[in-house]
């Protein structure tokens, strides 16, 4: 299982301003909530679309975190030489630190941080603490009225 320290090793802060190109919506949110702002999903639109919206928004370099699929592998290829034909720089490296979390879509990192919330605490605490922490079936248990 990933842990909330492994997420934050991976996301570097010097990730968070550079556009990041994903394949959808659910992708897109995910990598918002770690804090990505500049995330382009390329869902309805041709790579070719998506390139140029990058050029013409004088972006020097890029970050594809497509899914690590067979399919997203294609598309990843396909941008890069687009983005290469274009002059901006592909960072394979943060796709290579995301691939290490030993995912396949994008989109899981955000089914993840939802199973690490806790609404009762109002903070991220371990899946061990959520499983385990029976204090409150034993409280409403024993504060019953026989």
């Amino acid at each position: 299982m990933i842990s909330t320290n492994r997420i934050k090793r991976v996301v570097d802060e010097n990730y968070l301003d550079i556009p990041v190109v994903v394949e959808g919506k659910k992708d897109k949110a995910a990598l918002f909530k770690l804090g990505f702002r500049k995330i382009i999903d390329i869902s309805g639109k041709t790579l070719q679309e998506v390139s140029e919206k990058i050029k013409s928004d004088n972006f020097d370099s890029v970050i594809i975190l497509t899914d690590f699929d067979k399919e997203g592998e294609e598309k990843e290829s396909r941008l890069k030489k687009l983005f290469n034909h274009l002059s901006i720089t592909v960072d394979s490296f943060a796709r290579r630190r995301f691939k290490s979390l030993n995912i396949h879509k994008i989109e899981e990192i955000n089914s993840f941080t939802k199973i690490m919330e806790d609404d009762y605490y109002g903070k991220t605490c371990s899946i061990y603490d959520k499983i385990f922490d029976r204090s409150r079936v034993y409280n409403r248990r024993h504060r019953r009225k026989t």
